[in-house]
């Protein structure tokens, strides 16, 4: 599904400059349908609201259907791939959700603080991590009921990375206006003043989050609108509100799904700008109608990317397993920790996001350190298409699978 076709829902400045009465008219029709979901937040000067359009139903049907499909995919891989896969979509997400906000991040970084044992919170983007490492535990509680939980997610995610001037100076957001400008520097948004009505508004957002678990997805949409319109913090909002969608996102649907938020938001960046800038005119409304439907297709393609690489993915693990279990050399096809090593080694290749060292591979293989050293040596020995480097102190092994035959 593309994000880029043309939305079928009509949004009401269409009517406004061709025809007031009708205008008016629509206004009143989509306020007073029965699919109409009202919400108790104003939006300069006019209560907020959804309609329940075709087009939403449908885009909430395919997500949920591609999610089934998703967690089907994610059983059939093997385990370590599994997991290497969703450490990887991590580490993208963090990429992207940083790069979004125009903030530098390296893949060795993020590794690095992934890789370390015992958590440093000083160390670049640990708060950020951690918090999304959290969302693929079922159990983690990451409460979205007050305006405290907000603070201290921002704390936890941002607070160390943003410069001491966009610190946040009230008891939990700004006390000082914000504006949002274009690229000629012209005013796009101005975001909610003074304090008290922040946390006001912010309280009233996070009550359409957590109401009414039939409405998850719109909700999630919703709020992530009222978030940006707030824009509680002079900086990081955005960093916090895709975090907030992806929390919704990881209890509702497969984990993974709440990996890629950023990754359709990069990719259409344009689209999810314009959808804001809709949503903000004073004559739609306060009709968030657009807006959900954006942020559903957003969501749509990414469980769609999911799909086609992890289906691209099952592909090429089955034909290098293929390979391997018909492999030529009778010492490689005979020892099942030749084998296993190999296949470890595929897995990693295919959907790893750094390539193993002993330590790894000793742990994951259930085989010792030495044990795995002299079955590394051995293969290497018997031209498998295996190249070990050193980094640091350790040494990394990497699989050649153009090379294996």
């Amino acid at each position: 599904m593309s994000c880029n076709r043309k939305m079928d829902y009509k949004i009401l400045s269409n009517y406004y400059y061709k025809d007031r009465a009708m205008y008016e008219e629509e206004f009143k029709k989509r306020k007073e349908i029965i699919g109409c979901i009202n919400y108790d937040f104003d939006i300069k000067g006019f209560n907020a609201f959804t309609v329940s359009v075709p087009e939403i139903t449908k885009l909430i049907a395919d997500i949920y259907k591609m999610n089934n499909e998703i967690e089907k995919k994610l059983q059939i891989l093997p385990n370590v791939a599994r997991e290497r896969y969703k450490i990887n979509c991590l580490i993208d997400e963090i990429m992207l959700t940083n790069d979004i906000e125009g903030v530098h991040s390296t893949h060795k970084e993020i590794t690095d603080v992934i890789d370390t044992v015992i958590f440093d919170k000083k160390k670049r983007f640990a708060g950020l991590i951690k918090k999304y490492e959290l969302l693929l535990n079922e159990k983690a509680l990451i409460p979205l009921e007050t305006c405290k939980n907000i603070r201290d997610l921002f704390d936890e995610i941002v607070g160390n990375e943003i410069e001491q001037k966009d610190a946040s100076d009230g008891q939990y957001f700004r006390r000082k206006s914000v504006v949002i400008l274009t690229s000629t520097q012209k005013t796009k948004h101005e975001g909610v003043l003074p304090e008290e009505k922040i946390n006001e508004l912010m309280i009233k957002a996070l009550t359409i989050l957590n109401s009414n678990s039939a409405q998850t997805l719109i909700n999630a949409a919703a709020f992530h609108y009222l978030f940006g319109y707030i824009h509680p913090f002079y900086d990081g909002n955005g960093r916090v509100n895709r975090f907030i969608t992806s929390c919704v996102l990881a209890k509702e649907l497969s984990p993974i799904v709440a990996y890629r938020i950023s990754y359709a938001i990069n990719n259409e960046k344009n689209h999810y700008y314009k959808a804001f800038e809709i949503c903000n005119d004073m004559k739609n409304k306060g009709d968030l109608t657009s807006f959900v439907i954006t942020f559903l297709e957003l969501i749509s393609k990414a469980i769609t990317n999911l799909c086609d690489k992890l289906n691209e993915g099952i592909e090429k693990i089955s034909f290098y397993y293929g390979i391997i279990e018909k492999k030529y050399n009778p010492e490689v096809k005979k020892n099942e920790h030749y084998y296993k090593m190999l296949s470890l080694l595929i897995q990693n290749d295919l959907f790893g996001f750094e390539d193993f060292d002993r330590n790894l591979l000793s742990q994951i293989s259930g085989l010792n350190y030495q044990t795995v050293t002299k079955i590394m040596k051995k293969l290497i020995d018997l031209d498998e298409p295996i190249t070990a480097f050193k980094v640091g102190h350790k040494i990394r092994y990497n699989l050649r699978l153009e090379d294996l035959s």
